[in-house]
């Protein structure tokens, strides 16, 4: 299935690109493990400045989840009073040593850029945070903008990702589910991975829940009292 969603927000980014003017500055080369950074560069395409009469459903959906990382990382960007007309102006893939680079352009207010690292089924190594919140820095230096970094994690997450390093913020699937769900049928791809989303939590739910069941101590044999015995 998530082949299927990486095509899927692939296709329809290609798309979105070819309706921006030519300076929608935006790296597509996408695998199938990178559905997250394809859907989410996807949907915030549909908040670029220079996409004209853009679906509304569509741009709501995109500011929900631009919403959801900031309050994740509980940044004071979170209540920018023109968050609602945050505009986006660059949207870059493996870049600065990270995912995905997006910057938000507002009326009367600094510049604010995110710096996404995305993780399925491996977690950070060899530095790799770290190298990424320096390019993060220096870009972002150089624009005037607010930086904040977000670690999205659509996988299992290990003890060490608890607390990713280098202030990158960890974003969870349930997060992205809090912030998508509500708009997934404002677009057949976007419902797709929601859909995905949620297909991975309640796997996960699930094993967690047999695990727990599995790890209580059995009824000691001839043991009758209430608990032990069946309801």
């Amino acid at each position: 299935f998530l082949p299927l969603v990486a095509a899927a927000a692939v296709a329809a980014a290609r798309a979105a690109v070819a309706a921006c003017c030519s300076c929608f500055c935006c790296d597509l080369r996408f695998s199938p493990r990178a559905a997250s950074s394809a859907s989410s560069a996807w949907l915030f395409s549909w908040i670029h400045k220079d996409k004209r009469n853009s679906d509304q459903a569509m741009q709501e959906a995109a500011r929900s989840l631009l919403r959801g990382f900031l309050e994740a990382a509980g940044s004071s960007n979170a209540t920018r009073t023109q968050l609602a007309d945050a505009q986006v102006s660059e949207i870059l893939t493996q870049c600065y040593d990270a995912d995905l680079w997006i910057r938000f352009d507002f009326p009367d207010e600094a510049p604010l850029c995110l710096l996404i690292e995305d993780k399925t089924h491996t977690s950070f190594h060899s530095g790799q945070l770290e190298r990424a919140r320096k390019a993060g820095e220096a870009a972002a230096k150089k624009v005037g903008a607010d930086l904040v970094k977000i670690y999205f994690k659509t996988g299992w997450i290990r003890r060490d990702e608890q607390t990713p390093p280098e202030g990158f913020t960890l974003f969870m699937r349930s997060d992205a589910l809090n912030s998508l769900r509500p708009h997934r049928k404002s677009h057949p791809v976007l419902g797709d991975f929601v859909a995905w989303l949620q297909v991975q939590e309640e796997e996960e739910q699930s094993v967690r829940s047999g695990a727990l069941q599995a790890a209580r101590p059995a009824p000691e044999a001839g043991n009758t009292s209430s608990a032990a015995l069946p309801r």
